[in-house]
């Protein structure tokens, strides 16, 4: 809500996404405290309802994110996730964040964001690598979107493309990079049609 301080005290604003407590264009003194209250789905940061002092301003927004690619991704493969967001906020930012650490793709050259005219962001990929995996979210101000996805990417995989014979043996390979940071053994998992059917730990011996 929005304040219009005077010399005798403050008016109540009109709420575009709710309501308060006094009502819109009621005459307080400056000071006084005011309820909003959000439509359902909008937030002030996480909260439906907050208590402010008449004068200042306290916007409702609210922030989905669309279905978008949520699962297994390969490397060296684009994957696109979008937001949509509704607010009053003129000044509002909508922000992405990787495992709760912020993005900033205007200085990286792995991701790119992108905002279209109806309040959607999307961001995309530009080189998938395994570090690229995480839970992926997206923030307006400090309203925070209504869920997470989920991405995690696969290793690429060499083996023999010719058709095989039931009961034949399959023998591939998988090659990859270790995040930066991570001592321990990698685990290596093997997918048929995006379902997982075997995990082990890699040593320098081979599987565990």
């Amino acid at each position: 809500s929005s304040g219009i301080n005077a010399e005798y005290g403050c008016e109540v604003g009109t709420v575009l996404f709710g309501t308060t407590d006094p009502p819109p264009g009621y005459r307080v003194e400056s000071g006084t405290q005011i309820t909003t209250t959000c439509d359902q789905e909008f937030f002030v940061g996480t909260s439906t309802s907050v208590t402010h002092t008449c004068g200042t301003i306290q916007y409702c927004s609210r922030v989905h994110m669309l279905s978008g690619y949520e699962g297994y991704a390969s490397m060296g493969h684009q994957y696109t996730l979008t937001c949509e967001y509704t607010t009053d906020d003129p000044a509002a930012q909508l922000t992405w964040y990787k495992d709760n650490i912020s993005l900033d793709c205007e200085n990286s050259n792995t991701c790119s964001v992108s905002e279209a005219e109806d309040g959607k962001t999307t961001i995309s990929t530009l080189s998938t690598t395994v570090s690229s995996s995480g839970v992926y979210s997206c923030k307006l101000g400090s309203t925070p979107s209504d869920h997470e996805h989920t991405v995690t990417v696969l290793q690429n995989s060499i083996g023999i493309a010719d058709d095989l014979l039931v009961g034949s043996p399959y023998a591939f390979t998988c090659i990859g990079e270790q995040p930066e940071g991570v001592d321990l053994p990698p685990t290596i998992s093997s997918f048929i049609n995006g379902k997982e059917v075997y995990t082990g730990v890699l040593s320098s011996d081979g599987l565990q």
